[in-house]
Order: structure tokens, then sequence, then C-alpha cells
């Protein structure tokens, strides 16, 4: 979405609060893949990029009115924009290997970059993102339904012969 008249907090002056006008641009690009390759056994993947960029033009004080009203302040607006990219990838594997009971593998990956260039392209934010350094998460899951039912049964007939 775009907004082009925003307000936001910039920072505190003496004890004053001050914000500043602002303009922003946020984006967010999904693509989700989710892939049944039989009935026990099921593939999610997601990709997303998230990317921001806030372009501040002018300060104000906020008032005890919560009006916004100039002021005086010495504050380069310039130095508050923002630039803010995150992309992630998670994949999912979940296998039904009998009744109630699967193993459940996940991978993610993500990256983040940030810096105060608010006049750079779609592409090169997203390719000074994918170069960063990337966290790495892998996590697998076992649950196995335990029938004490069938144990006891079992149990039973094995004391009775």
């Amino acid at each position: 979405y775009y907004t082009p008249q925003d307000a936001g907090f910039l920072t505190m002056q003496n004890d004053d609060i001050i914000f500043g006008h602002r303009s922003v641009k946020q984006f967010t690009n999904n693509l989700n893949i989710n892939y049944s390759v039989n009935a026990k056994l099921n593939i999610n993947a997601a990709i997303r990029h998230y990317w921001i960029q806030v372009d501040y033009n002018n300060q104000f004080t906020l008032t005890d009115a919560g009006d916004l009203t100039a002021n005086n302040y010495d504050i380069n607006v310039d130095d508050r924009d923002a630039n803010f990219n995150a992309f992630n990838i998670d994949f999912f594997a979940q296998w039904q290997f009998a009744p109630a009971s699967e193993v459940s593998l996940g991978y993610k990956l993500g990256a983040r970059h940030y810096n105060n260039d608010i006049h750079s392209s779609y592409g090169k934010n997203l390719s000074k993102t994918i170069s960063q350094d990337m966290s790495h998460t892998l996590s697998i899951k076992l649950t196995y339904l335990i029938d004490f039912n069938n144990l006891r049964k079992n149990k039973k007939v094995v004391s009775k012969s």
C-alpha cells in the first residue's frame, strides 16, 4: 500500500514529542505452494518478500491536545528515512506413517536488510536482501500414538498362556 500523508514518531527533544510527516510505501509478495503427494504425504512451501520505505519530509511537535504544530528544532528528517526488507522461505513436509502418527520436517530460511536509501528499486532491494547472511532453522517432530488398550490386551493374552 502507499500512504502519501502519514504521521509517525521521530524522536524526543527536551520534553517535546516530535512527529514527522512522511510517505510510506509497503509491499508484500507471497508465493505459497501446497502439494499432496498422496493421502499421507503433504508438502508446503512459502516464499515471502516484505519491503517498506518511509520518507520523512517535515517535523512537528505533538501538543497536549494531540495536534501537530510547527517547531524550530534542528532535526534532519532525512536521517530518519527507512528502507527495510525481509525475505523468508518456509518449507514443511508431513508424513502420516500410522493412524494418528506422523513425522514433520520444517526448514526456514530468512534474511533482513535495513538502510536509509529510499530511492532504491524493488529489484535492488531484493538482491541486497538475498545477498545478506541467511538464518537457517531445521526442525523435526515425531508424533506417535501409543494405544494403551491394545498393550493391556496383549499383556493379558501373554499371561494366560
